[in-house]
């Protein structure tokens, strides 16, 4: 006999989770969907990795939505997912063989990495390495790779780490609207860098 609060009668993730707003019934399915989801992620078989994979951005999404109080929790629970789940599965050959959940994938991976920039330059080191993820993996145009390579710089330039972000700015290719952007970018780093120098005399 099913559990009235299981998941085999709740096949919507994002309702299961996401219209959740206690955050301990929402730990608590978050963990019994992701145990679901990782064992079709593990499985040979193509198309189970790739109902896997669906699954999991749809728990990244319904933890995006959830109305609860606790947002700090349900951040960091996201991120963590994130982190161990979400950005290698990335990889999957399975993510790009449907249009709509590759799209879902780089929107979702998108807000990830821009998250670890809104926290705070500790979390910037985790932003770069997202963007580069998704930079290897999803980036098939010219304008979303300008942004990625753009936000990498940024962060390196954030972080003191100057040579660095000279040298993504340099990777950074032409796009409309940000044409400018890697001189500009260059420009910072190196002033920065003679700022830096001259406070060490």
């Amino acid at each position: 006999m099913v559990h009235s609060g299981s998941w085999t009668q709740h096949k919507d993730i994002i309702k299961y989770v996401g219209f959740e707003k206690d955050w301990a019934v929402i730990n608590r399915r978050t963990l019994v969907v992701l145990k679901t989801i990782l064992k079709k992620l593990k499985d040979q078989d193509s198309s189970v990795r790739l109902d896997g994979l669906d699954g999991l951005t749809k728990l990244m999404l319904a933890l995006e939505i959830t109305a609860t109080p606790q947002k700090e929790q349900i951040r960091a629970l996201r991120l963590l997912i994130g982190q161990l789940y979400f950005f290698p599965s990335l990889y999957f050959k399975e993510s790009k063989n449907m249009p709509f959940l590759s799209e879902r994938m780089l929107r979702i991976g998108f807000f990830h990495a821009s998250s670890f920039f809104d926290m705070g330059k500790e979390f910037y080191p985790l932003g770069i390495e997202a963007y580069k993820h998704l930079l290897k993996t999803h980036a098939t145009h010219p304008s979303s790779q300008s942004h990625y390579v753009y936000w990498i710089s940024w962060g390196y330039l954030q972080l003191k780490q100057y040579d660095e972000a000279i040298a993504w700015a340099r990777k950074m290719p032409p796009c409309i609207g940000m044409t400018d952007a890697p001189a500009r970018l260059e420009k910072w780093a190196r002033q920065a860098k003679a700022r830096q120098k001259k406070k060490k005399r």
